[in-house]
């Protein structure tokens, strides 16, 4: 007996359990991953912290990210001036 259990959260391959086995792989946060991005990514799973590689849905949450001052004056390609009286934008845009 075959039964769609849900989606890879990587690459979207459909999962199924197969006559009682899991044809993937569950995470301790609950994801669930396909046999091959489960063995072909980078993921630490802490009680506090997941840390793992980026992945396509992260892009919109990164690039808002790097456009934070703090962050921006940091990135390779923009040239830093730093003003005594008010710090103002580190960048010319």
């Amino acid at each position: 007996m075959q039964e769609h259990v849900g989606n890879c959260r990587k690459c979207g391959t459909d999962i199924s359990c197969l006559d009682g086995f899991l044809n993937g792989v569950v995470t301790a946060g609950g994801d669930l991953f396909c046999f091959d991005c489960a063995e072909h990514s980078f993921t630490i799973d802490c009680p506090d912290i997941l840390l793992r590689e980026y992945e396509r849905g992260d892009l919109d949450a990164i690039h808002a990210l790097t456009w934070q001052p703090e962050i921006h004056e940091w990135l390779p390609g923009c040239e830093h001036r730093y003003v005594r009286a008010s710090r103002g934008s580190p960048c010319d845009q």
